[in-house]
């Protein structure tokens, strides 16, 4: 199976990323960038591509981002990786990301924060007859309400 075009052009961006990743913290003093926080911009690409093999491998490599200094990054990063994990039918990871993601984007003020575990109510779409779905469900829409334009149409 060759890759598409859509991911030839994002692992071409990620390797003209790598690339240029100690220029950019050298040149202009960007701290943030490293191979932690790329790693999670991949993942998150491959996510939005439903490559979720891609988005899985990746996220492993986005791990050394402590949730207290990164609070809003390792949440979004989670809940990401759950998502991807439900696209690859695995849903205990899915879940146990799922989890993590929580407690941490409860302290956050996020827009993007509530995008993305909306999102991840969206993904546990297909199983949700299951009791462990459900509970989580129902624990995503109490600490973050559904609003009305989460709705699905």
């Amino acid at each position: 199976m060759t890759a598409g075009p859509s991911v030839r052009n994002a692992t071409f961006e990620l390797v003209l990323s790598y690339a240029l990743t100690p220029w950019v913290r050298s040149s202009l003093g960007v701290s943030y960038v490293t191979h932690s926080r790329l790693a999670g911009d991949a993942t998150e690409i491959f996510r939005n591509l439903h490559n979720s093999e891609a988005a899985l491998r990746w996220s492993r490599q986005a791990t050394n981002m402590s949730n207290h200094q990164h609070t809003r990054a390792v949440g979004l990063r989670l809940a990401v990786f759950a998502t991807a994990a439900s696209q690859a039918r695995d849903l205990d990871q899915a879940l146990d990301s799922d989890h993590q993601a929580l407690n941490i984007l409860a302290r956050v003020t996020s827009t993007r924060a509530r995008r993305y575990v909306r999102d991840i109510a969206a993904a546990l779409a297909p199983w949700a007859g299951d009791l462990w779905v459900r509970d989580f469900i129902e624990r995503l829409d109490r600490q973050f309400p559904p609003a009305a334009s989460d709705a699905v149409i």
